[in-house]
């Protein structure tokens, strides 16, 4: 009886998936952003990808060795050469690009939105006044007569 079941073992794998999908581009990009020498960048990335596909090694020799070939079809990882088309897709140059793009675009639209808050306060501050005055002077007015 293999120590994770094949559902939990399959979970497993798909999350790792999906934050290879969904977050690690995020942290590329945040990461590409202190370096814009692709060199550079690949040399600190290169770990990190060896990384991941140890652990996919290591989950196919697990899978082998413990699971039987109906527990194994239920965790059906991805295979050894898709993961490795994944990662080259996530950490390519063009890939690093779009993400910092993606990230610039993202910053600019808070910043628009944060100035767009700003001058709305702004404006609603210069009615309160406005509004203040105009009371102050119909008061006035009226203690004149």
């Amino acid at each position: 009886m293999p120590f994770v079941r094949p559902d939990k073992l399959a979970a497993a794998a798909a999350d790792v998936l999906q934050r290879i999908e969904h977050t690690l581009p995020t942290i590329v990009a945040s990461t590409a952003t202190y370096l814009t020498n692709h060199k550079t960048q690949q040399i600190l990335f290169k770990p990190i990808r060896v990384n991941i596909s140890q652990c996919f090694e290591e989950l196919y020799v697990l899978l082998d060795k413990h699971y039987t070939a109906d527990e194994r079809a239920q965790v059906n990882p991805i295979d050894g050469a898709s993961l490795a088309a994944l990662l080259d897709d996530k950490f390519s140059p063009a890939a690093i690009l779009a993400s910092q793009s993606a990230s610039r675009a993202k910053r600019d639209a808070a910043t628009a939105l944060a100035a767009a808050a700003s001058a709305a306060v702004g404006v609603a501050q210069t009615e309160a006044l406005n509004d203040r005055h105009d009371e102050t002077e119909t008061e006035t007015e009226s203690q004149a007569r």
